[in-house]
């Protein structure tokens, strides 16, 4: 199986590897900021290098056998990148299209979970003929009614919108902050002064050699908010060189959609703090 890409708003803490063996989840959970991390991985599997490791999944593989009812036959290797992580993606990338198409023969599903699309756009197994790209976006106004209403604010839904946007993370701070008794005017200025700070730093990025960051928002502002496509006018802005640039001076004020293959605004906020920063050059 191919390798396959999950891109998403949660905050993810941890960077994972599970496998599932006898009909259970195996679950390790090495430190994801250390350069160290494969080996920390294989000692607490309990095996001593790539090599043992490739024949625990080679066994994983043959007992889910034993499983007709099972939703897999094959083990599963879950990475999931924080969405601090800003090194190594070059290291994610080779391991996954090693373990799902080289070096086991396919014995091994594996499915990169990246917080970040800056991340996830950096993340290459060998193209399309080598992965397939999942894009998990923003809640839908129902979705963002429903998860509210788990939390007990079904009635103010729009308000908890209207301070921070669709983005699941988002609103499960703001309900977070509320319990601690901070208010959703407050939460609203803390997100957009974070908005601010992440459009200033992508008005400073060369996108491409005739292209700024002011220039990319600029267009952004005038579409908006049908997005830019990656070709115009004769030039192609590279989205993985742009996500390169946005992780790595932490502005990320806009997303390329892989699916929509389009340049789009991060959020609402984002783009009201565009709009702010372009008025006043």
């Amino acid at each position: 199986m191919r390798p396959s890409l999950g891109v998403g708003t949660s905050q993810a803490s941890l960077w994972q590897q599970k496998k599932p063996c006898a009909g259970r989840e195996v679950l390790c959970d090495p430190p994801s900021e250390s350069s160290d991390w494969k080996r920390m991985m294989f000692e607490e599997l309990k095996v001593e290098d790539g090599g043992l490791f490739t024949e625990v999944m080679r066994r994983a593989r043959e007992k889910l056998k034993d499983f007709p009812d099972n939703l897999t036959k094959f083990p599963i290797l879950l990475l999931e990148v924080p969405r601090t992580t800003t090194e190594g993606i070059n290291l994610i990338s080779s391991t996954a299209k090693d373990v799902a198409t080289d070096k086991i023969g396919s014995a091994i599903h594996v499915i990169v979970s990246a917080s970040s699309a800056a991340v996830a756009l950096a993340f290459d197994a060998g193209g399309t003929e080598r992965q397939e790209d999942i894009w998990v976006g923003d809640l839908t106004e129902e979705e963002a009614k429903e998860f509210l209403a788990l939390h007990g604010h079904e009635n103010k839904w729009e308000d908890f919108v209207d301070a921070c946007g669709f983005r699941i993370g988002n609103l499960a701070k703001a309900c977070e902050n509320l319990k601690k008794g901070m208010s959703l005017d407050n939460t609203k200025q803390e997100y957009q002064r974070l908005a601010t700070v992440e459009v200033v730093g992508f008005l400073e990025l060369q996108a491409h050699p005739k292209v700024t960051g002011r220039e990319m928002l600029q267009e952004l502002l005038k579409v908006y908010p049908e997005g830019i496509p990656e070709v115009s006018n004769g030039i192609r802005i590279l989205p993985r060189e742009v996500a390169a640039l946005i992780r790595n001076k932490s502005c990320h004020a806009v997303y390329f959609h892989p699916i929509k293959k389009r340049f789009f605004f991060a959020s609402k906020l984002h783009k009201e703090a565009a709009e702010a920063q372009l008025a006043n050059p």
